[in-house]
């Protein structure tokens, strides 16, 4: 994997609960801006679109996607208006957090939420930039327990 490196954290179990509420924070700005989209529009609409068009607002990777193969989980995005150094990658084994740098100012909370459906191991997860994309690579726990025996 070439590019960038990316700063990644692990978190750890005595910080995960932390963590998730911040997640469920995350989500509930999300909600609170969707409901106001509700509320500001004149139109009929799916409470889906307003859900969309929420996420679009705070979502950091609009583009992305999750690929698993090989007893490996890789995680693509496309960042494009920030420096790979702004970025930051949160690792658990069911979830991986890439956001712009919390201690940076920007305008909106830009962040994205990958949840996976295989577990991995968030202590050898990789995470790089290359124009404009962040690649997160980790193997599944899976994977690692098949290369023991």
């Amino acid at each position: 994997m070439s590019g960038l490196p990316v700063r990644l954290m692990v978190v750890t179990p005595d910080k995960e609960q932390s963590f998730r509420r911040r997640l469920a924070q995350l989500h509930e700005s999300v909600q609170r801006r969707a409901y106001e989209i509700y509320r500001q529009r004149h139109h009929p609409a799916a409470a889906g679109d307003d859900w969309r068009c929420a996420e679009k607002e705070t979502m950091l990777c609009a583009l992305a996607g999750i690929e698993s193969d090989s007893g490996r989980v890789r995680i693509t995005a496309a960042v494009h208006d920030l420096d790979p150094r702004e970025l930051l990658v949160e690792v658990l084994p069911d979830t991986i957090l890439v956001e712009a740098d919390p201690a940076k100012e920007h305008k909106s909370p830009h962040y994205s939420v990958f949840p996976l459906r295989e577990k991995i191991n968030p202590f050898l997860a990789k995470a790089t930039f290359e124009q404009g994309q962040i690649t997160v690579t980790a193997p599944t726990t899976g994977a690692l327990r098949e290369n023991r025996q």
